[in-house]
């Protein structure tokens, strides 16, 4: 009896050991986890009939790069059998039916790549994805880097994506139009660390995040120079007051979550910035809005007026979920 009653005693310890130790798990992850799961149940209620998303809710109408993020982000969240999965099959029919003759979409690089990964979350669509892969390599540069599409100078942001998607559909490093991609990226370095957004702008956290994804997918190593120098520009963009992260180093400017969400991208790519990914989503909570959405200035078609917007709140969702949460 007296042995029963200790393994009794000793089980009840472990249960309450447990359960605290949940609790303190919880209470770590807990803002990170609520953020997702409210940016997830907005996302989920703003897609329209056609199975497209508005880039403004209150805007209406059907944007095909929203479209291109949010079906991602319903294809990273939510598995088959869950009801809310046919939204992410509805997008991605609309993704398919705007596809050009060409393999583009848009016309559009970024656009392009992100229906790549959006194609390739899907586990479908693979001849889609072949036309778009051999779009990208034909508007490449002849410097290596990518620009928004036929025309134009190559962009950090732009062979950031690409890349990033090419990647994530295997095509390896030893690839050619890879090869000469992470050469322009290089080469494209400012003195400072950071990346511009055409080679020799002005270094901009977007742009930066972007490269550092890419070439972390790749596998540069951290300790590289070049990683070095920029992750050592990307996080001194990052706020002490908020957590949050700025689009350049100086002069000051105002933390933004899109911003935010990119450095997170790049930063969880990496080891040994936990806790400043951990502060980053903290104050990604704190900003994010009672009904799920998030606010900024962004996106281009805003015209540096600050939105609630699809765009941004995709690109949390991605942060988030690459964060671990």
């Amino acid at each position: 009896m007296r042995k029963k009653h200790v393994l009794f005693v000793l089980a009840v310890i472990i249960t309450q050991a447990l359960f605290f130790f949940s609790m303190s798990m919880a209470e770590v992850k807990g803002p990170g986890q609520a953020a997702m799961k409210n940016a997830m149940n907005y996302i989920l209620k703003i897609q329209n009939p056609d199975g497209s998303w508005p880039l403004v809710e209150k805007e209406g109408g059907s944007d095909l790069e929203a479209t291109l993020w949010a079906t991602r982000s319903i294809f990273m969240n939510i598995k088959l059998g869950d009801e809310r999965y046919k939204q992410g099959l509805d997008g991605l029919t609309y993704i398919i039916s705007s596809q050009r003759k060409d393999g583009s979409f848009s016309n559009n690089a970024a656009h392009t790549a992100f229906a790549i990964m959006a194609l390739k979350e899907s586990r479908q669509g693979k001849d889609s994805i072949d036309r778009c892969v051999s779009w990208l390599k034909d508007v490449q540069n002849n410097d290596g880097g990518w620009g928004s599409g036929l025309k134009g100078p190559s962009l950090s942001i732009y062979t950031g994506v690409v890349l990033a998607a090419f990647k994530m559909i295997g095509i390896p490093g030893s690839d050619p139009s890879v090869k000469r991609g992470i050469a322009w990226i290089k080469e494209a370095q400012n003195s400072d660390g950071g990346w511009g957004m055409p080679k020799g702008g002005k270094s901009l956290s977007l742009g930066t995040s972007w490269v550092l994804v890419a070439l972390a997918s790749y596998g540069e190593r951290p300790g590289s120079k070049c990683m070095q120098k920029g992750l050592s520009w990307l996080t001194e963009t990052q706020t002490v007051r908020n957590g949050g992260f700025v689009v350049f180093r100086h002069p000051a400017t105002s933390s933004d979550p899109e911003l935010t969400a990119y450095a997170v991208l790049a930063l969880s790519s990496v080891k040994g910035y936990d806790k400043k990914v951990q502060r980053a989503v903290e104050y990604l909570a704190d900003v994010q809005r009672p009904n799920g959405v998030f606010v900024s200035n962004t996106p281009k078609e805003f015209k540096k007026k600050k939105k609630a917007n699809t765009q941004t709140t995709c690109f949390v969702i991605w942060a988030l979920k690459v964060a671990g949460y």
